[in-house]
Order: C-alpha cells, then structure tokens, then sequence
C-alpha cells in the first residue's frame, strides 16, 4: 500500500501549517502558502487539498492513479491531530 505516502504528506502539511500559523496569525489555504512545491505526493499516489474556516483546517489527501482503488480512500488530518479516512476504518492510518 501506498498510503505512508499520503499519510507523510499530510503530516508534512500539518507541521507546515503550524509555522504557517505561527508567523501569520492564520492558517495557509493553498500548499504553495505552506511552502510546497507541490499539492502531489512525492511518487504522484495523493493530492492534498486544504480547507480553513478561521482557526481551523482540515488536511486531505486524495489517492490518484492505481492508488484511488485504495479501501481506504482519502484520508485527512485536522488542526487537532485528528486523522480519518473515508473509509472509517481506523487501520488505514496504521
């Protein structure tokens, strides 16, 4: 599986996030505002997409390609360290 891919992506934006926040007093809406040089994974199996409302965010990672046939599809992370996936099933984070 190549959900680590989606899961470091989406703990990478998370840290990210916090400095973001840090220096800004808000939270960043787009990777590239995170410092990203991309809204991809590094082998191209997730997308991150990002949503703020005020102070606070959810992180999700879509499976593209052979990925999105995943069971687990996307999973997400939030400001609170809350991580899910569409599935439910809580061993698509192990």
């Amino acid at each position: 599986s190549n959900r680590t891919e989606g899961q470091a992506l989406l703990n990478e934006a998370a840290a990210r996030q916090e400095r973001y926040y840090a220096q800004n007093n808000k939270y960043g809406s787009t990777a590239a505002s995170l410092g990203l040089s991309s809204d991809t994974s590094s082998n191209g199996h997730y997308k991150l997409t990002i949503e703020v409302d005020g102070n606070a965010y959810a992180l999700h990672a879509a499976p593209q390609g052979g990925q999105a046939k995943d069971s687990c599809g996307s999973l997400s992370l939030d400001e609170k360290g809350v991580k899910s996936s569409d599935s439910g099933n809580s061993d698509c984070w192990k």
